[in-house]
């Protein structure tokens, strides 16, 4: 943390930086006066390349971090991101590399470096001067630090730096920022290549890059897509908040009338009429119909159909309902549509409808509503025109209504509770005389009331049941009996426990089954003889009787088992107990006894008992006893257990009623109760309307904004959709937009690889034009940042300069090799021809970018430093680092950063003039002559810690001495 000077010079922490970093304490470069007061760090090194070069050490001494930050896992591809012009990445992008390169070795350092418009300032121009020369003498003094150098003008911008104008070059910056991205997707994607930018000579180490885009501006559609999407939303939450009030109109239409099959009135259907109206305004859209939503297809058909079929506007919504539950409207197999806006679109459009079928239904069921205030109520939540009354006073008119409901109410009451006091105080007078005639009814129907509470109704219909299972028993023992000893040992015992059980729950009731016991007995007796009959018509004779000219015993006997067989066949229809077939070949018998009569016998005998206690209470009145009494009293008498008590009420209630003096106040307290009643029912609807209203309020709130909101973005759309979504600009400066001849063919598509658009012959054309396009862009100086393209002197000419460059985008596999093949726009302007191992020109392509991008990058290799326009050029960052150099305030040293750990720095004496024809004759020369006469002549090694240095810089020693501290040599 940097917080004031001390942090960087105090006696406690210089040594601590020098020690950490392994430096000696004395060739610490920074002192005082190199940090302006009220410095602050946050904005970091505030153009001064030493001083950041600084806050780097400072770091790397103090956070054990930083080591870990920038380490690496294996050996890799590292790309250094820096302005060239500034002061804290220019600062210690040399620093940051040498580090890594101890760290991995075989690591490939690259630099991307953005070189500053000349007119940002003098430290700027200084900065990027003192930053390029330390490049150049790492390249000359074979110090392979950094694999490529690629220098990126941003010219076009026209930014000035801090001091600019922002708001007009952050956009074109922008666009920069975006190009880049694909200079170095280039860079690192040349599909296994070799090194295409190896081979560039020693005193020629920069590449300038040049990024380009072809961008697909498919943004006026996505824009009015957009639009689109927000119009949808806006009007799918009124239609939420909408929904919500139906629901609450229907609980309460449900609730308060139930289900009302009624009719429209004029302004019902004019208010249907208008809603289909603002339905049908959002599929009249030039956009769909441009984009060929089918969503709007499908519902226009809804809508023609529901109009072909009838003109009255109830029945086309009842059609159009019809279809929506038969899912017309709905998406098929064979249903494509365009895009995720068709598909909401589609979805809204069927919300809406639904919606308006829905208000039809509520409207037909608010006929039902009797009551003025109350339909003017709900008509009023439902937002009809008709509605005169506001929200706010139909509500107060209710609630005025409620209160005086509840008045009314509360003064009935009143009377109601005086009449019951008057009738009790006359039935207390009156009350002797009542209990007596209900003690004496009491006495009267006393034997009946245990008669009939004694009748086990049940009991005895489990009895009826247990009685048929023993004869359907006994029947079946005597019909599977094979002998007449076994017919004979048939025990009824069962058959007559169930009869003794049955006479004892019939005691109680009166019932006599004397008869049925009588006629069971004997069937029991007959069945037997029937079966043993049959048995003995069953025996053969022997062969001795066939044989006889006389009747055998047995043929005899079988004559009077045929005899005894029919008599008790006949004897058993008489009682209609049992039955027995034919003789045939196998004996059969039904059981036919039906308990039924008995059972209606007792209830014949309930029915007595009851009307005998009814009519003893009719006997002591001297009045019809009323219907209701005698229906309340029946029920009474019912009841499996009687309750005495609430017979007792019954019969008392009558008696008061029938003695003078009450019938006029019981009339009366009827007729309040009725009146009661009434203004509960009123009382509880008012209620029910108001609360209707509370729960609603903030929703109709809602509806109303989202839907204002839906109807402003509506019309703002309407108002702008009047142009063509295919307007592009021609304002660019490395983004050039471009719209395709098909312009919709590219909607509801991911990226440009998925439109198609490239199988058409013209809009690869129209590609081709554009590439070309910006291809002779990166002709222009602005662009390059090159002084001269071309370099020759007496018949010798520079031909290490080559043009590389790469188209990259997703769809570059659709794109034939024609389109994106530039060479010929270079050939000439770079004078490419000549030795062909050189390679002057090499291309590629990649399948990636973003969506809708062709993107193009090139490399202009092998560029010399003197070849740099803004370096070399009358106010550029030579000019302008002499000037800022001999301003006796400025200590030059703090805007270098090689070497400065070392107790010096390097930087270029002068520059070489392309338009000279020495100079150029000195450039010509063999490569190594170049790169000596550059380190001699045109670089110095500066010794800041000289005492006789002023301002602490002088140069202490010139090339010859550096070369002697290095050993020798060329470099």
């Amino acid at each position: 943390m940097l917080n004031s000077r001390i942090d960087l010079v105090g006696d406690d922490v210089v040594p601590r930086i020098t020690s950490g970093t392994g430096i000696p304490e004395q060739n610490w470069w920074v002192s005082e006066k190199h940090i302006e007061e009220n410095l602050n760090f946050a904005k970091g090194a505030v153009r001064k390349r030493g001083l950041g070069k600084a806050m780097y050490y400072k770091a790397y001494a103090e956070d054990d971090q930083l080591a870990t930050m920038i380490d690496i896992p294996s050996k890799g591809e590292i790309a250094i991101i820096s302005g060239i012009g500034g002061g804290t990445g220019s600062g210690l992008f040399i620093d940051v590399a040498q580090e890594l390169t101890k760290k991995m070795p075989t690591a490939d350092i690259t630099l991307f470096g953005v070189l500053p418009n000349h007119t940002e300032g003098l430290r700027e121009n200084a900065n990027a001067f003192a930053a390029l020369s330390e490049l150049e003498w790492l390249s000359l003094t074979g110090n392979p630090l950094f694999k490529d150098r690629i220098l990126m003008p941003i010219d076009p911008t026209g930014f000035d730096g801090k001091r600019g104008n922002r708001v007009e070059s952050d956009q074109m910056i922008e666009e920069f920022d975006q190009a880049a991205v694909y200079l170095l997707l280039a860079y690192y994607n040349n599909q296994g290549m070799e090194d295409v930018f190896s081979g560039s000579p020693q005193f020629a180490p920069f590449t300038i890059g040049i990024p380009q885009i072809l961008r697909y501006n498919v943004e006026a559609i996505q824009e009015a897509r957009k639009s689109i999407e927000n119009i949808l939303n806006f009007k799918e939450d009124a239609l939420d908040a909408e929904r919500d009030i139906y629901e609450e109109v229907e609980i309460f239409l449900d609730s308060q009338y139930g289900e009302v099959d009624g009719g429209l009135r004029g302004e019902e259907e004019s208010d249907l009429s208008n809603r289909l109206t603002t339905f049908e305004s959002l599929l009249e859209f030039d956009l769909f119909e441009e984009l060929e939503y089918e969503s709007v297809n499908l519902f226009r058909e809804v809508l023609a159909d529901a109009a072909e079929e009838s003109e009255e506007i109830g029945e086309q919504i009842d059609i159009i309902g019809g279809s929506l539950r038969a899912g017309v409207a709905m998406p098929n197999e064979q249903t494509t549509y365009a895009d995720n806006v068709d598909a909401h679109l589609s979805e809204v459009l069927q919300q809406d409808l639904d919606l308006i079928t829905r208000r039809k239904q509520i409207l037909e069921q608010k006929s039902a509503i009797d009551n003025n205030r109350v339909r003017r109520a709900v008509e009023s939540i439902l937002g009809l025109e008709d509605a005169a009354s506001s929200a706010g006073r139909t509500v107060r008119r209710l609630e005025s209504q409620l209160s005086e409901a509840e008045e009314k109410r509360a003064r009935l009451n009143e009377e109601l509770a005086e009449a019951a006091s008057k009738l009790e105080s006359i039935r207390e007078e009156q009350k002797e005389e009542v209990s007596a005639d209900v003690s004496r009814w009491e006495r009267d129907i006393e034997h009946h009331i245990e008669q009939l509470s004694a009748i086990a109704y049940d009991e005895i219909k489990r009895d009826l049941d247990s009685l048929q299972t023993a004869l359907s028993q006994y029947r079946g023992e005597i019909v599977n009996s094979g002998s007449t000893e076994e017919v004979e040992n048939v025990n009824p015992g069962e058959v007559n426990t169930a009869l003794d059980s049955l006479e004892e729950s019939l005691r109680p009731t009166g019932v006599s089954i004397e008869d049925d016991k009588r006629a069971i007995q004997r069937s029991l007796s007959e069945l037997q003889n029937a079966r043993k009959a049959y048995i003995h018509l069953e025996r053969e004779e022997s062969t001795l009787e066939r044989l006889a000219p006389w009747d055998s015993s047995t043929k005899e006997e079988k004559q009077e088992a045929q005899k005894t067989f029919r008599m008790a066949s006949n004897r058993l229809d008489d009682t209609g107990v049992f039955s027995v077939g034919p003789p045939s070949a196998q004996f059969s018998s039904e059981l036919e006894y039906n308990p039924d009569p008995v059972l209606g016998k007792v209830e014949e005998r309930q029915d007595e008992l009851e009307k005998d206690i009814i009519d003893k209470l009719r006997d002591q009145l001297e009045e019809e006893l009323p219907r209701e009494v005698k229906d309340d009293l029946e029920r009474e008498l019912d009841e499996q257990e009687i309750d005495r008590e609430a017979c007792r009420d019954i019969a008392r209630r009558v008696f008061e009623n029938e003695l003078d003096g009450t019938a006029d106040i019981e009339s009366r307290r009827e007729n309040l109760n009725s009146r009661i009643e009434n203004l509960d029912e009123d009382i509880s609807l008012y209620e029910s309307v108001i609360d209707l209203f509370e729960s609603v309020s903030n929703r109709r709130g809602v509806f109303k904004d989202h839907q204002s909101s839906f109807q402003e973005a509506l019309s703002d759309f309407d108002e702008r959709s009047s142009r063509s979504v295919t307007t592009e600009s021609e304002d660019y400066v490395y983004i050039k937009n471009v719209q395709p001849q098909q312009v919709f063919q590219a909607t509801g598509s991911k990226t440009l690889s998925d439109t198609g658009l490239f199988n058409n012959r013209q809009e690869l054309n129209r590609v081709r034009d554009n590439l070309e396009e910006l291809a002779n862009n990166t002709l222009d100086r602005q662009y390059t940042g090159l002084q001269r393209r071309k370099l020759s002197h007496n018949g010798r000419r520079y031909s290490d300069l080559r043009v590389r460059v790469a188209v990259l985008s997703e769809a570059v596999d659709q794109l034939e090799s024609d389109t994106i093949n530039l060479k010929s726009t270079y050939e000439e302007a770079f004078d490419l021809e000549g030795n062909p191992t050189k390679q002057r020109y090499s291309a590629w392509n990649a399948d990636i970018g973003d969506d809708w991008d062709i993107g193009m990058a090139v490399f202009v290799d092998g560029v010399f430093f003197d070849n740099i326009r803004k370096a070399v050029q009358a106010d550029g960052y030579a000019s302008g680092y002499e000037e800022w150099a001999t301003n006796p305030d400025v200590d030059i040293q703090i805007h270098h950063s090689l070497g400065l750990e070392d107790g010096h720095y390097v930087r270029r004496k002068g520059t070489l003039n392309v338009e000279s024809s020495d100079d150029v004759s000195f450039l010509l020369q063999d490569e190594s002559d170049v790169v000596d006469g550059l380190l001699q002549e045109w670089s110095e090694q500066i010794n800041s810690l000289a005492d006789d240095a002023p301002d602490g810089t002088k140069l202490k020693e010139g090339v010859d001495e550096m070369e002697s501290e290095q050993g020798g040599g060329s470099s």
